[in-house]
């Protein structure tokens, strides 16, 4: 029997059409179709562009992780372009200067959700692997230090490893009705999600309230965003023995960044408190500098790769020994007046943590 002399080539799916992302395509694009989405159409055709200039074959959508239907709809496209999807990049996500803590939350909490479901539905279903199989990586952050594992309730724990995505969604509303009714109050888990972020169970936020919602300070969106990147280490730790033991022995890891000098970290930059937190991380990190995107990917390409066949569920951590040096914590700065705003940001492909 004749073989097909052209078999058709392995897929690299990315989210995040940013600084970590293009490295990771960069990284891992060899012999292989490159499925690119970010929410923003600029970000991706520029991104599309240097690849395609370099000799690789991209194919590009425009994706909102927080969208379940979106990321389905990408998904879908990748496994429907002819070879096997091999490696599975997502990098899409909000730093905390970019949205307010809702944003945060749905982008870089249930958007990670979003995009572990949606893949997973589209990977062979042949039985157990070798490890050697299908690989996902998403891009967690140092930041998940600081709101500590052990600081979190068993029953939130198990809801943001486990729960359906509706539920996990629903549990994410920060805003509260000035005079809630018996149907409108927030269940535990919301109540303890609200604390985290904001202190109290409940927000000033309100549709029907005459007077206008305070704004939320760097302090609650960098809450939001630990809370988020804790909750990535969560999902995907719960996720791995479901993927290799149903999905031809897929395997599924995070990579946790310290300072990574992207596009995103200047967005940081722009906010004079965001601007200390970065000096001050930079300034406690051994190496005394920021890390390259490229570094990122260089970690992205290991737990991807058959080196790392018996990696599974597990955070590799890229920080340059800024959590060793800290004693294993991540503080965030208190508030101070007047030095937070409410500035939010454009586009949501991940540019470094």
């Amino acid at each position: 029997m004749a073989t097909n002399p052209n078999p058709p080539r392995p897929v690299l799916a990315i989210t995040g059409a940013g600084g970590i992302g293009l490295a990771c395509a960069r990284r891992l694009a060899r012999n292989r179709v490159i499925h690119i989405g970010d929410i923003s159409p600029a970000a991706i055709e520029s991104a599309a562009a240097s690849l395609r200039a370099d000799g690789h074959e991209v194919h590009t959508h425009v994706v909102d992780v927080a969208s379940l239907p979106s990321v389905m709809k990408f998904a879908q496209s990748a496994a429907a372009s002819g070879g096997p999807i091999e490696t599975i990049v997502h990098t899409a996500g909000l730093s905390p200067v970019m949205a307010t803590p809702q944003r945060i939350l749905e982008v870089d909490l249930l958007g990670t959700a979003n995009v572990i479901e949606a893949f997973y539905e589209v990977l062979p279903t042949s039985g157990v692997g070798t490890g050697t199989g299908p690989a996902m990586v998403a891009i967690s952050s140092v930041a998940r230090f600081g709101v500590p594992l052990g600081s979190l309730s068993p029953g939130l724990i198990a809801h943001l490893a486990t729960s359906s995505l509706d539920f996990l969604s629903a549990s994410l509303v920060l805003d509260s009705p000035s005079s809630p009714s018996e149907s409108q109050k927030p269940s535990e888990i919301q109540s303890e999600i609200r604390r985290i972020i904001f202190g109290t169970t409940t927000t000033t936020t309100t549709k029907n309230s005459q007077e206008e919602p305070e704004p939320t300070t760097y302090h609650q969106k960098t809450k939001a965003y630990s809370l988020s990147k804790q909750a990535n280490y969560i999902r995907v730790q719960a996720s791995s023995q479901r993927w290799f033991q149903t999905r031809s022995g897929a395997r599924i890891n995070t990579v946790s960044p310290g300072i990574i000098l992207t596009a995103m970290t200047r967005t940081e930059e722009t906010q004079q408190l965001g601007a200390v937190v970065l000096q001050q991380m930079i300034d406690g990190t051994p190496m005394r500098r920021g890390g390259s995107a490229n570094e990122i990917a260089s970690a992205v390409a290991f737990l991807a790769g058959a080196d790392a066949s018996f990696v599974t569920g597990t955070d590799l951590l890229v920080d340059g020994g800024f959590l060793a040096s800290s004693g294993g914590g991540f503080e965030i700065p208190p508030p101070s007046g007047g030095s937070e705003g409410n500035e939010e940001g454009g586009m949501e492909g991940k540019g470094g943590e």
